[in-house]
């Protein structure tokens, strides 16, 4: 695991809610794609898409997270589908690339990480991490989650430093 900080500016995004399992993401997932074709909605990075998940419900375990897709502009949205706006800011980035026990052992260690490099992870209402998955050369979002082995995305986690 080789994370960095970065900066990130704001994320425009058209979500759709879904629990916390792989096979409501894939829904979630499947129904955008569905939306947006049929409303001829446009959105850019075609080449990503993301999970968003409040970083409130770790200390309880996440239950609900929101699947999306990046754009401009937040207007002409279908009205089955919501927006959602991350705020720019400090966030630790790891790729997670591999089989399924390497993308379970970085997330085991994401937190020990931050605390070892004197950030604090945000977790209060509305901090969100932010998983960018990348769609080629394979959607993984269209592949069932009790199948899919191997793994290609981008963890973000927002931190701020202790130092501050």
């Amino acid at each position: 695991m080789e994370p960095i900080i970065v900066e990130r500016p704001e994320l425009k995004l058209i979500v759709l809610h879904a629990e916390q399992n792989g096979a409501d993401v894939r829904r979630a997932w499947s129904e955008i794609q569905h939306q947006l074709e049929t409303h001829e909605v446009n959105w850019n990075n075609r080449s990503i898409g993301y999970v968003i998940v409040p970083e409130w419900q770790w200390a309880s375990g996440v239950k609900e997270l929101w699947v999306g897709v990046e754009t401009h502009s937040l207007e002409h949205i279908p009205e089955r589908l919501d927006t959602k706006v991350i705020p720019a800011g400090m966030y630790m980035k790891v790729r997670c690339t591999g089989d399924r026990n390497h993308m379970l052992s970085i997330y085991a260690s994401i937190d020990r990480w931050i605390s070892e490099h004197e950030y604090e992870r945000l977790s209060g209402h509305g901090s969100y991490s932010v998983e960018a998955n990348r769609l080629q050369p394979v959607n993984p979002f269209q592949i069932p989650a009790d199948v899919i082995e191997q793994f290609d995305y981008d963890i973000y986690v927002p931190v701020k430093s202790l130092h501050d």
